[in-house]
């Protein structure tokens, strides 16, 4: 988490303009709503990590409202599950595709990130900071391109234990 803290700070300029441009947000946009609210996320689940008794009240994090099981209920804070898929939105292809990879990835799930479609160019930049990040525990996350009928097949696949999706249809 710390090398990937690292990574999103040290290309937030990269990643912001590549939302801008990708999504037609402002890029200051990109970086308050996006982008530093993953560092933020980032930063607390570290703390919580390392048993930082500041961080306590991020463990209500671990089960956020999109983050729903194969049944549609959401996902009690109790433990990690082995595959967690997230699914970004156009709307925030950035902040909602790490911020529930990141809390799942705290949990100790392994996990699955399906890119936004409508900016490619993000999800190959995610897939670097990813790949650079957990080199050390290859397979751990991968991320998947393509359109809604690849995001369908995910949503139907079995071997996936949650389903963090957010935005539209």
């Amino acid at each position: 988490m710390i090398e990937l803290r690292r990574l999103i700070a040290q290309e937030a300029r990269e990643i912001a303009r590549t939302i801008a441009r990708g999504t037609g947000k402002p890029m200051i946009d990109a970086l308050r709503f996006e982008v530093a609210r993953v560092v933020d996320t980032l930063d607390a689940c570290v703390a919580f990590a390392t048993d930082d008794p500041h961080a306590r009240p991020l463990a209500a994090r671990f089960a956020p409202p999109r983050l729903l099981d194969r049944s549609g209920a959401a996902i009690p804070p109790a433990g990690p599950r082995a595959v967690v898929c997230v699914i970004a939105p156009v709307g925030s292809p950035f902040e909602l595709a790490l911020t529930p990879a990141v809390l799942a990835l705290t949990a100790g799930s392994a996990v699955i990130v399906k890119a936004c479609s409508s900016v490619p160019k993000l999800g190959v930049l995610i897939g670097y900071l990813l790949d650079e990040a957990f080199a050390d525990f290859p397979g751990l996350v991968q991320v998947v391109h393509g359109s809604r009928e690849i995001s369908a097949a995910l949503m139907n696949f079995e071997g996936l234990d949650a389903i963090a999706c957010s935005g539209t249809t």
